[in-house]
């Protein structure tokens, strides 16, 4: 993700997906995901940005460390939510497609109150 590349997709300079985190063992052996790649499309980027302008380039640089390091949630079968506690506090999810061939990252914000995500059973 820190390259050129990254950074026109962000730009919505190239469409399709964007592959922005490997996932932990223990996370795709959770989500009985067959991969470990998350992907990002471009229409979710653009969705989010427009929900979260807040947000930039360099909070979605982080998205490797916040699935490594966070608090993680399962929010039913398909998806997790990612939760860090540190100077900014971040929230995170993604998802797992019902055919398990694919993770899609969903969503990224930050997280003021710190509060638990809801409907969810804490994992670590």
């Amino acid at each position: 993700m820190n390259s050129p590349i990254f950074t026109d997709f962000f730009a919505g300079k190239l469409h399709g997906e964007f592959p922005v985190a490997v996932l932990p063992a223990a996370d795709q052996a959770l989500l009985g995901s067959e991969t470990a790649t998350v992907l990002l499309s471009q229409h979710s980027l653009a969705a989010h940005l427009v929900a979260h302008p807040e947000i930039g380039l360099t909070d979605y640089l982080k998205i490797q460390t916040i699935l490594e390091a966070g608090e993680v949630y399962r929010q039913g079968e398909e998806r997790l939510v990612y939760l860090t506690i540190g100077d900014i506090v971040y929230r995170a999810a993604l998802k797992r497609t019902a055919d398990g061939k694919k993770n899609y990252f969903l969503t990224l914000f930050k997280n003021q109150e710190g509060s638990r995500p809801k409907q969810t059973d804490r994992i670590r």
